[in-house]
């Protein structure tokens, strides 16, 4: 299985499904992180962050969708 993990580059991926068509994708989580903090207010920031963590710190894939869902619903 091949994993490639980037920073969103346009054209990346239209690479990428031409010479490597089932390898997976995923968004480096500082990239998410910085593109959220973006779109938060400066206030709410470090409680944004905080809960962020939780959904990629999660022990195991349940753990981690229940974070998900929680945080998406905040």
């Amino acid at each position: 299985m091949l994993l490639f993990v980037a920073d969103g580059l346009v054209g990346l991926d239209e690479g990428l499904n031409r010479h490597f068509p089932k390898a997976k994708r995923q968004r480096c989580l500082v990239h998410v992180g910085r593109n959220l903090m973006n779109k938060v207010r400066v206030k709410d920031r470090k409680a944004v962050i905080s809960d962020f963590k939780q959904v990629h710190r999660a022990a195991n894939r349940e753990a981690a969708e229940l974070k998900l869902n929680e945080f998406a619903n905040n």
